[in-house]
């Protein structure tokens, strides 16, 4: 098995229309680590990841590796990186296994090779038994665990995730915490976008604060998320160490 690579990014500032998505951004992401990306609406968050997988163009470089994503083919990229959205379009009338298996499709395999992964990557994320059901049939939790089994079926090195537990329920989402955890432990580097702080401090090993489109702190999530910081990006406190509780800070 190959050694797993970092992802380094090297952004330029991302306007859209006339406001300012991203700031000027550098850094890099290790792997074998869940990297919880926080921060309140309109920080910039899933702008972060779209650009990541290419789906919104931005100038700087993307790289993972020695390799620039930016520049590569989107076979090339598909292989390396795999997104995966709060609300993806899909036909009505697909199946969940063929929304699966469409995502590696660019590989040119033989059918029963994709649909061996497909099948393999929706057992790993618990809705197996969902295969034939037409995705635009399930519920708001039972399609977020199957776009994460598409992504998985890409065996991509690189899992960007927007908000996946927002439509899960509490059995659900933890399932999904271990989940995450394992794969990166397999060598995955995992992004994933969390509004809960809480959850952020239990899963991941780095936590990236971004807000107004700046990356204002970067680290272990008990530096990135301390009481300086909770106050100056959400204007709380944190009334005890589990950061399951806060209140306002009172401004002079």
């Amino acid at each position: 098995m190959a050694r797993p690579e970092p992802l380094a990014l090297r952004l330029d500032e991302v306007v859209r229309g006339r406001s300012v998505v991203l700031r000027a951004l550098e850094t890099s992401f290790a792997p074998c680590m869940i990297h919880a990306i926080v921060g309140p609406n309109g920080a910039g968050k899933s702008s972060l990841l779209r650009i990541i997988a290419g789906v919104d163009p931005a100038r700087g470089s993307v790289r993972l590796g020695a390799e620039d994503l930016v520049r590569a083919k989107p076979s090339a990229r598909a292989r390396a990186v795999a997104w995966v959205p709060q609300a993806p379009a899909v036909p009505e009338g697909v199946s969940a296994l063929h929304v699966v298996a469409l995502a590696r499709a660019f590989r040119g395999e033989p059918a029963s090779v994709v649909l061996a992964h497909a099948a393999k990557a929706l057992e790993r994320c618990g809705v197996a038994h969902l295969a034939e059901r037409a995705f635009d049939e399930l519920s708001a939790g039972q399609r977020q665990r199957v776009v994460l089994s598409r992504a998985l079926a890409t065996e991509a090195r690189v899992l960007l995730l927007d908000e996946p537990f927002a439509a899960l329920d509490l059995g659900a989402a933890l399932a999904m915490e271990r989940l995450l955890v394992e794969l990166a432990r397999e060598g995955a580097t995992v992004l994933v976008v969390v509004h809960d702080l809480a959850q952020a401090a239990r899963i991941a090993g780095r936590a990236l604060v971004l807000a107004d489109g700046a990356l204002v702190a970067s680290g272990a999530p008990a530096e990135a998320l301390s009481a300086d910081v909770l106050a100056r990006v959400w204007g709380v406190r944190a009334e005890d160490a589990t950061l399951t509780r806060f209140a306002p800070v009172e401004r002079p």
